[in-house]
């Protein structure tokens, strides 16, 4: 491997390696370097403006330091690199992409993953780079990740405990600042001794030998309060949505956190929005204490309080000057704005908390402006506008609790921070605060809200009461009217004397009958009324009784939630109902199917097994009650993933409701469609489809098209026949069934928000991205306000948002939403549960894209084997996630297992799915583009053509995968340099790809280059050039805030019109690439190289103008020679540079400059140029430009 190309894959491994560049950044670069590989890579990345001129030095000092440890040769370097971990698969891939030539970017994505099994806040990432700065023996430093006003924030690897940290120095021109050290000191000590979960914990502290203070705290990942807050008032503003009963439940977490701090005698004193940082799990976090002053004594504080806190920091500084400020001017109080600080005290943290009340409230700052002078005069006086004049919508009990914290003067403020948290937790409980009075009817209609509980269980009681004391006078009335018959004919029986002896016995006997009657009628009535009432207490006192304040009986609070009161009420099933083994496994079904449906799969499989082996009991295998709950069992055990268990349950179910009902009745109906649902869980779509069309037909005939049932039932139906190929039909059925829902049941039932994901889903295999996203975007919203943010179906759209995402080339956006639904999944299903692998191949797939290759491999092998485990061989997803991981051994390089891997996927699918599926294709397709790598040529072309060919058939010629074939039957005939074959296949592709994309989409200029190359070097130039000429001035507009990376682009180009001689319009663009070129980048060798072009092409002119314009030739050579000797002088002072170009590039120039001296019949010249070559050697005659 010459040593220049080994340079540029070292410049490339450290800039990956060290979180210089992303992996699609140095992707995009190599792509570029493969093609003309004579360029720098570093060049390349700052042309593309992958790294600014910082990241370009520090490079190169990185690259030169690696060189100096392993023994001064790239090869050494990459061999070192290659050890590590996270970079041996990626060194690999880089290799042998410069081997072969072969971009990555040529193959269709490789998805293959049912949507409705979802198709599947990013974390800092690990850093193996040796450490920028070692501040002692713990924490290297890796990265920086902001400055603030006096200090500055590093990501650290902690070396003791092996985590990310949070890194904080002093900066450096502040080092000598008494004031600013003893700030950073006392907000090290303040942080570290102030034990709060809403504090950033402090995990150790140093000093740099030069005394530069620093120390480590918890690295926080999340947003500001600010970007919470401006969020809300863009999107919602509605005061009632949980949006903003979230924003003020973290307003509440920061005043317990300064009321803690107040406890221990320290004052913030710069509370304000931006200082307070949300966590990706609920935390709220009060950070930059820097401001922050510690005052009393231990003396001040009474018994059983915290111990006063007094860093050293504040004892070994002088005291703030009377006069100066501390704080923000729009959120300081008006005693801080005075720089009196004997006034400022816990009053002062107050104001704040209001002023920061206030943003959320008004959606800005109280005070507002850029005349400093003019904000600090409004602070002191008060002058600022009630919350309420920004927005009249504002609740008048959160105006006056926000006025009543921002006092003008402090004895009027809350006395305390908890006691402003008292009054905000009163409104958010509806209950009337201490400084708000609302008129009469508001203060009844929230008795009425904050009772519904003793209102419905009133009116619950009252209806059963009434209802029992009906049936019981009902019974025993007609019970006395029975009676009073019977004695009425005893009577008369006994007084006729006439009636035999047998008559009267019988009469007795009827008698004695009606009473036993009547007996057990009382008896009936009885036990109904007490099965009645112990529902009743049931549900009052178990499951209502969960809304108490949590200090009552039974009480969790008045914020819990449904699934947490249905957890605490489930253990007193059992005792409530022993002797009611009927009402005890009706409750347990509605808990089961309740837990199915808030996606409490286990707890819901319990309760349900509970629940039948009661009503077997009770009723028997064939009872109608025995079969609903088996249902719900059977749901709730495919939704474990236990499809092995309730396949079978809903066969058992279909097939003894069509016994008893019939196969028209509507539980018959049901029967079937669980059934095909779970048959396509499990992988065997034609079960599926055949009872989905008996199921939908039986619906429109019986119930009508407009019904629920009927169009889920159409919604059913559309997703398997996506899952077979059959989008056509799939997105005709769902785009009705999107449209009758909505005029059925409106944009907020979950029956149409489960249609519009169906859609999407359809939306997203027809590559119409943009449709996809939006309506996954507003599923994904509905999902989470309705259901939560962990519940397995919300996590499903945060999967197929992320496919969507990455398919519409936003890959940064995909990756964090497929790494927090992974995390969610294997929480709350367990990591071997069909969603939970699907969500981890296609975060696999992601990472591969992204250049994270070592660790798409972990997790596809590690995905791999759990499907085989779970699904079976054969199952399509185990399928894909073969074809996937075959994909990344390609790109790591090994050939052979990836061939023998795809051809494994490509015959399971074939059986499986049939030879005609897409996704049995886009298989072929990958093992044709292992072939090609592996310069296996015919085998790769007959692969490429099939694949077109039969993806012609379902999706037509302008389908990307049909277009990636035939980019990929171009490129072997490229390969073997069959370029008339090749351009045939771009002339056709180029027509196909602007109907398809648009004449202006990257993908449709590389292909007209691609063409245009090949014109040129086939000799046909008056094709290629006005290809060309439509290539620059597209790119030139596209680029036109990029006029480097345009630059770079066109110096190629320049290059093929050079070789296939047309100079004078080579000549045309050079002074273009060379002026801009020289604009940004005066000394790189590059420009050397641009330069030395033009004057290639200008030689070209002038040898053309020789036998009919010597003169005209003559001042061609003049205007070329300068450019040439400069040229030749740069490149040669460059080669002594860290980044040299290749020694060919000197060569060449000087050979132009030998041919420029013939050509003008200079011998002299001549003979002293090809002295000043490497290798002298015969310079052929003619030009050589």
């Amino acid at each position: 491997m010459p040593d220049s190309r080994n340079h540029n894959l070292l410049c490339g491994a450290l800039a990956l390696h060290n979180d210089l560049v992303r992996g699609d950044q140095l992707n995009d670069a190599l792509d570029t370097w493969v093609e003309t590989p004579t360029q720098s890579l570093v060049d390349i990345l700052l042309a593309q403006q992958a790294i600014d001129d910082t990241a370009h030095q520090l490079l190169g000092n990185l690259v030169q330091r690696h060189l100096s440890v392993h023994g001064g040769t790239a090869e050494n370097s990459l061999e070192a690199l290659a050890i590590e971990v996270r970079f041996s698969d990626p060194l690999i891939s880089l290799r042998q992409r410069a081997d072969h030539h072969q971009a990555a970017g040529d193959e269709p994505p490789t998805r293959i993953v049912d949507p409705e099994q979802t198709v599947a806040a990013p974390g800092v990432s690990v850093s193996f780079a040796e450490p920028i700065t070692t501040p002692g023996d713990r924490f290297n430093v890796l990265r920086l990740h902001g400055k603030g006003g006096i200090g500055k924030v590093s990501v650290a690897q902690d070396t003791e405990l092996h985590r990310e940290v949070a890194f904080k120095e002093l900066q450096q021109r502040f080092a000598d600042d008494t004031n600013s050290r003893g700030r950073f000191l006392r907000e090290a000590e303040i942080t570290g001794n102030l034990e709060h979960p809403g504090i950033v914990p402090v995990y150790g502290r140093g000093e740099y030998p030069d005394g530069r203070p620093y120390y480590a705290m918890r690295l926080i990942q999340g947003e500001r309060l600010q970007d919470a807050a401006d969020r809300f008032h863009q999107e919602s503003g509605s005061w009632s949505a949980r949006t903003f009963r979230q924003l003020l439940a973290h307003f509440l977490d920061v005043c317990h956190v300064i009321e803690y701090a107040h406890s221990r005698h320290v004052l913030h004193r710069d509370v304000k929005p931006t200082n307070i940082m949300l966590g990706k799990f609920g935390e709220t976090l009060v950070v930059d204490w820097g401001a922050a002053k510690a005052i009393g004594t231990d003396e001040d504080l009474g018994a059983g309080t915290e111990s006063v806190l007094l860093p050293a920091a504040d004892r070994d500084t002088a005291a703030t000057e009377m006069g100066s400020t501390i704080g923000t001017p729009s959120y300081m109080s008006p005693e801080q704005a005075r720089g009196d600080h004997t006034e400022v005290g816990p009053a002062s943290d107050v104001y704040n908390l209001g002023a920061t009340l206030y943003y959320l409230l008004a959606g800005g700052a109280p005070i507002r402006g850029t005349d400093l002078t003019r904000i600090v005069q409004q602070v002191q006086t008060g002058d600022f506008p009630e919350p309420r004049e920004v927005n009249p919508q504002i609740p008048g009990a959160l105006n006056a609790i926000c006025l009543k914290a921002m006092a003008l003067e402090p004895r009027n403020r809350y006395t305390s921070a908890a006691l402003l948290a008292d009054d905000v937790e009163r409104y958010l409980a509806d209950e009337t605060t201490t400084v708000y009075h609302e008129p009469v009817l508001a203060s009844w209609q929230r008795w009425m809200r904050r009772h519904p509980a003793v209102t419905a269980t009133g009116a619950a009681t009252l209806v059963l009461g009434l209802a029992s004391a009906i049936t019981l006078t009902s019974v025993v009335a007609s019970s006395n009217r029975l009676l009073a018959t019977k004695n009425s004919e005893l009577e008369t029986a006994n007084r006729a004397e006439r009636t035999a002896w047998i008559e009267t016995d019988q009469r007795r006997q009827e008698a004695e009958q009606a009473q036993i009657q009547a007996q057990r009628a009382q008896e009936v009535a009885e036990n109904a009324r007490q099965k009645s009432q112990a529902i009743l207490t049931f549900l009052k006192d178990d499951i209502l009784a969960a809304a108490r304040p949590d200090d009552g009986a039974g009480g969790l609070g008045v914020n819990t939630t449904i699934r947490a009161a249905l957890d605490a009420a489930e253990p007193q099933i059992a005792p409530d109902f022993n002797n009611a083994p009927d009402v005890e496994l009706a409750m347990r079904d509605i808990l089961g199917t309740s837990y199915t449906k808030l996606g409490e799969a286990t707890k819901a499989v319990s309760q349900l097994q509970t629940a039948h082996t009661l009503a077997v009991r009770e009723f028997g295998k064939q009872h109608p009650t025995t079969l609903s709950i088996l249902s719900h069992l059977a749901t709730a055990q495919q939704a474990a993933g236990q499809l092995e268990i309730a396949l079978p349950l809903h066969q058992q179910v279909l097939q003894t409701q069509r016994d008893q009902l019939g196969p028209q009745h509507r539980l018959t109906l049901k029967a079937m469609n669980d059934l095909a649902v779970a048959y396509d869980d499990a992988g065997q779509p034609a079960e599926a489809i055949k009872l989905h069309e008996q199921v939908l037909q039986a619906y429109k005939t019986i119930l009508g098209p407009s019904d629920r049932e009927t169009i889920a039932s159409m919604g059913n139906l559309g997703v398997v026949y996506r899952s077979v190929g059959r989008l056509t039909e799939a997105l005709h059925i769902h785009e009705e069934a999107v449209r009758l829902a909505q005029q059925e049941w409106g944009l907020r039932d979950l029956g149409t928000i489960t249609a519009m994901q169906y859609l999407a889903v359809d939306y997203a295999d027809a590559e119409r991205f943009p449709e996809a996203v939006t309506l996954y975007r507003q599923v994904l919203a509905h999902r989470q306000e309705l259901l939560g943010t962990d519940h397995p179906r919300t996590l499903g759209v945060m999967n197929n948002l992320a496919e969507a995402y990455r398919l519409s080339g936003k890959l940064a956006d995909a990756i964090p939403l497929w790494e927090a639904a992974f995390k969610q999944f294997q929480r709350k299903l367990g990591p071997a549960h069909p969603n939970t692998l699907a969500t981890l191949n296609n975060l696999a797939t992601g990472y591969r894209s992204s250049g994270r290759a070592s660790e798409a491999l972990m997790l596809f092998e590690t995905n791999l084997g759990q499907l085989r485990n779970k699904l079976g061989a054969d199952h399509p997803n185990t399928l894909g996630a073969m074809n996937n991981l075959a994909s990344t051994y390609r790109s790591a390089g090994r050939l052979q297992d990836a061939a023998s891997m795809f051809q494994q996927a490509r015959q399971g699918l074939e059986a499986k799915l049939g030879p005609q599926h897409p996704n049995t294709l886009l298989v072929m397709f990958n093992l044709g583009n292992t072939l090609l790598a592996g310069k296996q040529y015919r085998q790769a072309l007959a692969l490429f053509t099939q694949v077109r060919e039969a993806a012609s058939e379902p999706w037509g010629p302008e389908h990307r995968v049909t277009l990636a074939a035939w980019k990929g039957e171009a490129n072997v005939h490229d390969a073997q340099k069959r370029w008339a074959e090749a351009l045939a296949i771009y002339a056709r592709l180029l027509p196909l790809q602007e109907s398809r994309l648009g004449a202006q989409n990257p993908a449709t200029q590389t292909i007209r280059l691609a063409a245009a190359r090949l014109y040129l070097v086939t000799g046909q130039a008056e094709q290629g050039f006005p290809l060309v000429a439509q290539w620059v001035e597209i790119q030139r507009e596209q680029m036109a805030q990029q006029p480097l990376h345009f630059a770079r682009q066109l110096a190629p180009v320049c290059h093929d019109l050079l070789q296939a001689k047309q100079f004078s319009q080579a000549a045309g663009y050079l002074r273009e690439c060379l002026q801009l070129h020289q604009q940004h980048l005066p000394q790189a060798w590059v420009t050397a190289d641009v330069q030395s072009m033009l004057g290639a092409a200008l030689l070209g002119q002038g040898q053309r103008l020789l036998d009919s314009d010597r003169a005209a030739a003559v001042k061609q050579f003049e205007a070329a020679e300068p450019l040439l000797l400069e040229s030749v002088a740069a490149l040669e002072k460059s080669l002594e540079s860290p980044h040299p170009p290749a020694t060919h590039r000197v060569t060449t120039a000087i050979r132009r400059l030998i041919a420029l001296y013939q050509s003008w019949e200079k011998p002299a010249a001549v003979a002293a140029w090809r002295a000043r070559l490497p290798q002298p050697a015969e310079v052929p005659p003619g030009p050589r430009p």
